[in-house]
């Protein structure tokens, strides 16, 4: 309605931006920024604390990176709790786990969820960068979240690689893959990425490349 907001909000933490920029987010901040809105939004994560991933490049991690890991994790589920007890909306808050933390922590997770039959959503992260059996590793946890939370909805960060989400029992999904592309000029088609900008016409995969007949069919 005219004037109102919609409660079909989705809230993201930061968390990310966090990492990259350097900047710690408080989580007494984020609650209350939550409860002023909550009446308007659908979900919003934890506010997890995400680690510097790099060691993930050379599969070599030393036991300051390994300390400094578990750390983020612990401080992610200390977040957590500080939210399921501090926010009027705690029941929309949506935990975060992620592909390095250690099935221990999904499983405190679970059982929370299960004392708390009200919550409805868990999140799945650290598969953005592509790195390793991320595919198997999605599969394998959304099934094992599945099994023991049936009615919960598992939404999955920075995942949308089309020809595998058919095969993973997840209810949704993001990423920014869309909107950059954009930025450059490409459009994302069935028939691969093709440029659009009058700047790149002379690139092989530029839509002016195309026969006309090929480009209707882009078209369409």
């Amino acid at each position: 309605q005219q004037g109102k907001l919609s409660n079909s909000f989705f809230i993201d933490s930061g968390a990310f931006t966090a990492l990259t920029k350097g900047v710690e987010i408080k989580v007494s901040d984020y609650v209350d920024k939550i409860d002023q809105i909550g009446d308007n939004i659908t979900m919003f994560a934890n506010l997890d604390v995400i680690p510097d991933m790099s060691y993930l490049k050379t599969g070599v991690i030393t036991h300051s990176e390994l300390s400094a890991a578990k750390d983020c994790v612990e401080r992610g589920w200390d977040n957590f709790m500080y939210i399921q007890q501090h926010s009027k909306y705690a029941d929309k808050c949506l935990f975060v786990y992620h592909r390095n933390d250690g099935i221990q922590y999904l499983d405190k997770a679970i059982e929370w969820y299960l004392q708390h039959p009200n919550m409805q959503y868990i999140g799945l992260g650290g598969m953005a960068n592509g790195i390793g059996e991320s595919f198997k590793w999605c599969v394998d946890t959304c099934n094992y979240i599945k099994k023991r939370l049936p009615n919960i909805k598992i939404h999955l960060f920075g995942y949308t690689r089309m020809n595998e989400l058919q095969h993973i029992n997840a209810d949704s999904t993001d990423s920014t893959v869309w909107i950059m592309n954009s930025i450059y000029g490409l459009l994302i088609t069935p028939f691969g990425k093709l440029f659009i900008s009058d700047r790149q016409t002379s690139r092989p995969n530029s839509f002016d490349c195309w026969s006309k007949e090929e480009q209707q069919k882009i078209v369409k």
